[in-house]
């Protein structure tokens, strides 16, 4: 798992587990964004109970944001995977 704080391991041969929040400033060969559910992205708990149309926006932007940023780390090819119903953000 790559953690914060501590710098990456360069190994090329490992199989790295990261968050969307945790891979900004990485590259890898692949990507592999996992889960990539309705309901986990956007998360839910990231877009529920915002005060107005402008509150909303800004943290559906974000949370595509986090998407991109993470989709964008691979230098040779990215896959997204899901289960039940995939996020509305990859229709």
């Amino acid at each position: 798992m790559i953690k914060p704080n501590e710098p990456d391991n360069d190994n090329a041969s490992l199989l790295k587990l990261a968050t969307v929040h945790r891979v900004k400033g990485l590259e890898f060969d692949q990507v592999i964004l996992a889960s990539a559910n309705d309901g986990l992205i956007p998360l839910d708990f990231a877009l529920n109970n915002k005060g107005d149309a402008v509150s909303l926006q800004d943290a559906d932007t974000e949370e595509r944001s986090l998407v991109y940023v993470a989709i964008t780390r691979a230098r040779k090819s990215a896959m997204i995977l899901g289960y039940g119903n995939l996020s509305n953000f990859f229709s």
